[in-house]
């Protein structure tokens, strides 16, 4: 397993709130994408963003990890 301890500037977004205020938490590398997990710092929530290293395959993509929280009413 090799891990990556430089952090790569990306133009990420969370996918449960659409802010650009991210946090980044942990840097892996899995088969041929470099992924890295962010903490939205405007609802809480966490995601995987999955960046390719190669020309195979999706170029990015997103899995939520932690779901946002909601209010409770």
């Amino acid at each position: 397993m090799i891990f990556i301890n430089k952090i790569i500037r990306v133009n990420a977004r969370c996918p449960h709130y659409g802010s650009e205020d991210l946090t980044p938490i942990k840097t892996w590398m899995f088969k041929i994408y470099v992924v890295t997990m962010y903490k939205c710092n405007k609802c809480g929530g966490k995601f995987n963003y999955y960046r390719n290293t190669t020309g195979r395959g999706k170029p990015k993509f997103y899995i939520r990890v932690k779901p946002r929280p909601t209010t409770t009413r």
